[in-house]
């Protein structure tokens, strides 16, 4: 769910598939232009990715935190920056293929007229458990 404001927009969350590439330590996603999404990442490079795990909702319906069930709830609030790549630039061909290597079903949001491909490294997180403890990341 990455989001962020620049002025005059509002704020805005959008569901999206992303791939994390460890190599390069940054999470990679594709968006058409012609998107309020892809405007204020234009605008406002700076975001926020929150990553929640659901377990109530998986087929088994763990108990969050259960060493039986083996499951666990949280969430993770990423910042950092994004990056709309240039169609010419290597790295827009290398991510896109990562990415459409790990979301084969959603070749249609990834490859097609009109669609960046953008990154996200990250400078600060946030991690929250179940019990509400939270713990600080900061490159």
């Amino acid at each position: 769910y990455p989001s962020n404001a620049p002025f005059p927009f509002s704020p805005t969350c959008s569901l999206m598939n992303f791939t994390y590439f460890r190599e390069d330590e940054v999470l990679i996603l594709c968006t058409k232009r012609k998107t309020k999404k892809f405007a204020q990442i234009s605008g406002n490079a700076e975001v926020a990715v929150l990553i929640n795990d659901f377990p109530l909702l998986r087929a088994d319906n763990g108990i969050p935190g259960s060493a039986a069930t083996g499951t666990s709830t949280g969430s993770i609030t990423l910042n950092g920056t994004a990056e709309a790549l240039r169609d010419s630039d290597p790295l827009a061909v290398k991510y896109r293929a990562v990415h459409l290597a790990n979301n084969e079903q959603y070749a249609h949001f990834i490859e097609g007229e009109d669609i960046a491909v953008i990154v996200i490294r990250f400078d600060a997180a946030r991690i929250c458990d179940f019990k509400d403890q939270v713990k600080h990341w900061q490159r």
